[in-house]
Formats: structure tokens, sequence, C-alpha cells
């Protein structure tokens, strides 16, 4: 079923079409209080699915909760309908609620209410966002069409890791490590953390929060344990449970027959108030265990994995990214120069910085390039341009560096370069021959890939009791 009101447009530039979901029972709504729009109407999602036209929105105005959130998240997990403004004709509870751009009563206010998101789509290439396999651009994207909005976690029991963020996943059509794909944006600065909701332990094996402190026996683990009251004879020093020394209304020592007359001269009460029902161990104080709900194992609670639950914003860095449409996918070029992992990297570098500690006549040197304006360049120059503008780098390097130098990446723009056996002065050829390639990447007069270089020679640059993860650190410091 399709119902199209045909207008004369008054915004050539943005979408006219409003898209309507209703029973084949209701009535149809009328644009007649707006002029200068189509609408389109639909039983489901499946059939609008088939035709695709464009839309400037989608109004769910079904009967059925059901159906309405079957709707709701096939427009969301749609690449290509995932970021346009979404409402609903009734109230929705939590989390579909923050799935939703809101409720309207008539075409009219979602016209209005869909403008500002409508022209912040405007300033992106939807294409390219949905052409993300990763699903990051869209989720960037979707904070970008809306700022007043932050991706808010949600309280769901059901889930494995407690907090959902509902969001992401209709957009992502996933609820698998979200919380690993949203801290991987905030270490690229695409996101950075807002208000501090909660603090979880997650179990070590699976990583679920669904948790259960359960007291045991120190000796044997079990939880058939008892609190009971004991007490300690003095004469033989033998410590039982308070039961095991009553014999016909007395108090006698099931050991050295004794029979305990007064408290403080015969007897006493210990500390061991336990007991354990398999093994008879006694003690003070159960041990504490965590049990996983979910995969049975138990983890002493030291060995949990502390986490925190932020809200995430929208960062400067992640706008530029969402209006070039572009991640990781030209930095990557960088990893095929003798590339290692960051990991291995500093765990070189620290025994190489202990060798030269130990051994004055050892050298090495780290270069350091900071690309500065490859998102800037892309939205100037194109996509093409910059991907032609990075092969060209890499291949440069490769060329000045020699097999027994290695490289890797701490951030999507910072490249380090480790140069064996080379010190001060010898350093100085490769990093003069690094500054000449500005010349070769500037392919526009006055607009070309920009970088900038520190480095630090060892012996000559160590400082006492400074790590690899230190030096590093101070030396991406030196770029601010």
């Amino acid at each position: 079923m399709s119902l199209s009101v045909q207008v004369k447009p008054s915004q050539e530039s943005l979408p006219t079409n409003i898209v309507y979901f209703i029973d084949e029972s209701s009535s149809h709504p009328s644009s007649a209080d707006l002029p200068g729009a189509t609408l389109d109407c639909y039983p489901d999602h499946n059939a609008y699915f088939a035709s695709m036209h464009p839309a400037r929105a989608f109004v769910i105005a079904l009967p059925d909760p059901q159906q309405i959130a079957h709707v709701l998240l096939a427009l969301r997990g749609n690449p290509l309908t995932a970021l346009q403004p979404i409402f609903t004709t009734t109230a929705l509870a939590m989390p579909l609620e923050s799935i939703c751009d809101g409720r309207i009563s008539s075409p009219r206010q979602a016209w209005e209410e869909s403008h500002k998101i409508v022209e912040k789509l405007q300033e992106l290439d939807c294409s390219a966002l949905a052409s993300d396999r990763s699903g990051a651009l869209l989720t960037l994207g979707y904070l970008f069409t809306r700022p007043e909005r932050a991706l808010t976690p949600y309280r769901n029991w059901s889930n494995e890791h407690f907090y959902s963020y509902p969001i992401v996943e209709a957009i992502l059509g996933t609820n698998q490590n979200i919380h690993l794909r949203l801290s991987s944006m905030r270490d690229r600065k695409l996101l950075s953390r807002g208000e501090l909701v909660d603090r979880l332990r997650h179990c070590p094996e699976c990583e679920g929060v669904h948790l259960n402190y359960v007291d045991v026996c120190p000796n044997c683990k079990s939880i058939a344990i008892l609190k009971k009251p004991f007490l300690h004879c003095f004469t033989c020093g033998k410590v039982e449970p308070e039961e095991r020394f009553l014999e016909h209304g007395t108090l006698l020592c099931p050991n050295c027959k004794t029979r305990l007359r007064h408290i403080g001269s015969d007897y006493d009460s210990p500390l061991e108030n336990y007991e354990c029902q398999d093994c008879r161990h006694l003690f003070i104080e159960p041990e504490v265990l965590a049990r996983c709900m979910h995969c049975n194992s138990f983890s002493e609670p030291d060995k949990l994995i502390p986490r925190s639950v932020y809200t995430y914003d929208l960062t400067d860095q992640g706008a530029l990214t969402t209006r070039s449409g572009m991640l990781q996918d030209l930095f990557a070029v960088l990893d095929t120069v003798n590339y290692v992992s960051p990991t291995y990297f500093m765990n070189l570098v620290n025994w190489l910085m202990n060798l030269t500690r130990r051994h004055s006549d050892e050298r090495f040197t780290i270069i350091g390039i900071r690309l500065k304006n490859v998102l800037e360049l892309n939205a100037k120059l194109g996509r093409h341009a910059v991907a032609e503008l990075m092969d060209t780098l890499a291949q440069r390097l490769r060329e000045l560096i020699r097999s027994t130098d290695l490289t890797t990446r701490t951030g999507q723009q910072m490249l380090w370069i480790m140069l064996a056996k080379t010190g001060r002065p010898q350093h100085q050829i490769v990093l003069n021959r690094i500054l000449d390639l500005k010349k070769l990447l500037h392919p526009v007069e006055g607009i070309g890939l920009d970088f900038e270089t520190v480095e630090f020679c060892a012996p000559d640059d160590l400082s006492p009791g400074e790590t690899g993860k230190l030096l590093l650190a101070r030396l991406e410091g030196d770029f601010e």
C-alpha cells in the first residue's frame, strides 16, 4: 500500500518526502497544513525498502508496540536510513525512546522537528558513512546530526554487561563489543568521555558483570559453611563448636573430658566462629569469591576487572572525521613500513634503554612524526587525492629506512621510527631526508600534507629512571 500526495516542493535542495508507516485500517495523514511536502504511506519497513524513495523523515504511526519497535530498529539498522529523523505518534518506553527522535502529532510537526537534523545531513557524504563496515562513521554521524545528544548508557539487567548503549546497538545491529568499540573511538579522539555513570567489576573469564559474591571455606572453597558459637578448653587446648561440649546439660571437653565450670579459668570463646560442613575446617572469617552467573567461574574479588561507564560526546576531531567520511583506512597505509605493534615497540625501547645504560657504546634513535592536517586536506582536496599523498609518504619512508629499523603507530596520526645502531649526529641524515618529503607532498601550491617531527638519541638524551612508555609520552608532549 502506498499513498502519495504530490505538492510543489518549497526547498529543492532538501528532501521533501515524509514517510508514514500506518496500519491498513488507519486513516491516512493529511498534508493540508504542509504545502511543499510529499507524504508516502507504507504498512511496514519491508514495503518501504522495496521502493527506497528518498525521505526527509519517517513517522511510525502503527498501533502495536511490537510493530513500532520492529520498524524503528529496522530503520536504524539500515545504513541508508540510520541517520534519518525517525518519529513516533505514541510515547515509547526506554530504551526505544532513546532510539527515535521524539513523538509528533502531525506531518507539520515532523517537518519542523526534522529540519535541524536534515540540514546537518546535507553536510555529510552519507554514502561514505553508510559504506563504513565498522559502523563507527554512522555512530559519529548520529551525534553530528544531533549535537544536543550524547551516547548515554542504559541499565539493562538482561544485558551481559548490564549497561547498553541502545542507539549504538540499533545502528550497528549488534550488542557485541559495544564498550570496546566506543573505547577505541575515544582512544582515537573521535569521542570524549562525559559524565561518569557507574563503575563495574567484570568477570576476567567472560567479562560479564552479573556476579554473586559468596562466602566459602578458605580450605576447600566449599559454600557449605555454618556460623556457630565455639568453645576453647584451657586444659587441652581443644577448639570445637559449643554443641560438642554439651553432655547431659553440662560442659565437658570432648577431648580430655575435663568438666568446664568457669569461663575465663576453664574455657573461653575463641575467635573461630565458622565450620565447614565438608572438610570440618574451623576458621574466623570465610573467604569471599565472586561467582559469574554467565560462565559459572569463581574469581577472587581483586582479580575482577574494574571498568567505568561513561556517557560519550562527539569531539571536534570526530566532527571533522564525520564530515570527511574517512576513518583509519587512509592512515593504515603507514602500517606497511616495517610495522610492529605498539606493545612490541615499547618493550623493545625499554630493552634498548636498559642496554644503553649498561653499555655506553650502544646507540639508537627514535624519530616521531605527527601528521597535522590529513582530515582537513580530505575536505579540501578529496579522498582520492589524500590517499595518493599517504601512499607517497609510505613509499618514501620505506625507501628511507633500513630493514633493521622499525615503525609503529600510537595514534591515528602519530608514527614512530626506531633507527637501530644510529645515534647523534648520524640520525640527522635520516631526519633531513624525512623533512625533505614535505616538498613532494604539496601537489597544490600552499596546500599539502604537513607534518612535524621530534627526535630522541641514546645515550645522549637518556634520563635516569625513564621507561619507554614515559619517553614516548614525553616526546609526544613536545608536539603540544
